[in-house]
């Protein structure tokens, strides 16, 4: 129905000329557009776009879903903007959605400049969090800095959005990181490890207005495990303990279908609970990932998996074995052993009838 009414409402008698009275005797005779015209095909082309991108279904776009088509979404609503149309349409709207693509279609710049003109044009919370996102994501000299003064706009705004909470903690961790050590490196730290929690109780998911490769939960997960990894201050544990924190949030809320991103995740999981000496969850997470490098039990037995899956098996199933022996839980070792015996056996050679 949309679809339809902006196709009508694009038509030549609104968009750029009306016919004059004599038009069946003369044809190629236009009279300019009145005013209403003008109102009329600068609404229709914001409809046009939204109706692509309903369409789209760019409106349930995450990160570990494909990126849509985009189609002309973004050049419909810059033509509606456009202040040749006389009066243009402009709402916050047509900026988040622009701001949506051009993140996810990795065009940093093009959404730095929508948002920031959205900010000129209705300053709010997730305005401010569309332009950190971009900018984060585009770096550049004092990028950093940057982005995290737009997140204080929006926490201005709004104290307990979760999403501002989440790319703080992100972008404090990228400032650790970039500071290497010192009173600055250790306060971005506790910075992140506050606001990761408050997005966590915010109810922070992997949900988001301006989704990127990857969820802000996952690209938390990794820099806390990154800057845990080269501490030599005592940060490792508070460090290790947050990304976990972070990553059992977003297996929370992955798409189940998401196998890539979810491998991502149960890894990274299970060797922070190692870390943690927390066993239960390290074979929890494990066994999850087998359970993702094979959803169901070969026909023809483990051996007749492809390699890099054998491999892959290979190496958890030692895992498990070692940490079973470890907890005394030999039968279940024994288990893993024989399937590792299964998969490092060669090929059986196909049976000959002479």
């Amino acid at each position: 129905v949309l679809s339809l009414l902006a196709r009508l409402l694009l038509d030549e008698k609104i968009l750029g000329t009306v016919k004059g009275v004599d038009a069946a005797n003369n044809p190629t005779r236009d009279t300019k557009v009145q005013p209403a015209a003008n109102v009329k095909s600068a609404v229709a082309m914001t409809t046009m776009a939204h109706t692509h991108f309903m369409e789209q279904r760019w409106h349930t776009y995450k990160s570990e879903r494909p990126v849509p088509p985009v189609k002309d979404i973004v050049t419909w609503y810059e033509k509606a903007m456009m202040p040749s149309m006389k009066p243009p349409n402009i709402t916050a709207q047509q900026f988040f959605r622009m701001a949506r693509i051009q993140i996810a279609t990795k065009k940093y710049q093009d959404a730095s400049e929508t948002m920031k003109r959205a900010v000129r044009f209705q300053p709010s919370s997730m305005a401010y969090l569309g332009l950190a996102t971009a900018i984060y994501h585009h770096p550049h000299s004092g990028h950093l800095e940057e982005a995290e003064e737009a997140l204080q706009d929006a926490y201005k705004l709004d104290s307990h959005c979760p999403q501002v909470s989440a790319l703080t903690s992100v972008v404090c961790l990228a400032q650790a990181r970039a500071a290497g050590a010192g009173t600055f490196y250790q306060s971005k730290i506790t910075e992140a490890s506050t606001a990761l929690k408050q997005a966590l109780m915010d109810g922070i998911s992997t949900h988001e207005s301006f989704p990127t490769g990857g969820t802000m939960l996952e690209q938390a997960a990794l820099l806390f495990h990154e800057l845990a990894g080269s501490s030599a201050d005592g940060n490792s544990i508070p460090c290790y303990a947050d990304a976990a924190s972070a990553l059992r949030r977003a297996v929370d809320s992955i798409d189940l279908e998401a196998v890539e991103m979810l491998l991502r995740i149960h890894r990274l999981h299970a060797d922070c609970s190692e870390l943690l000496n927390d066993q239960q969850t390290l074979i929890d997470s494990l066994e999850r990932v087998v359970e993702l490098l094979m959803p169901e039990e070969p026909t023809k037995g483990l051996g007749d998996l492809k390699q890099p899956i054998k491999d892959a098996l290979e190496e958890v199933y030692t895992k498990l074995v070692h940490i079973n022996k470890q907890s005394s839980n030999h039968e279940r070792a024994a288990d893993y052993e024989k399937k590792i015996k299964i998969l490092s056996a060669p090929p059986k050679s196909p049976r000959r009838n002479y």
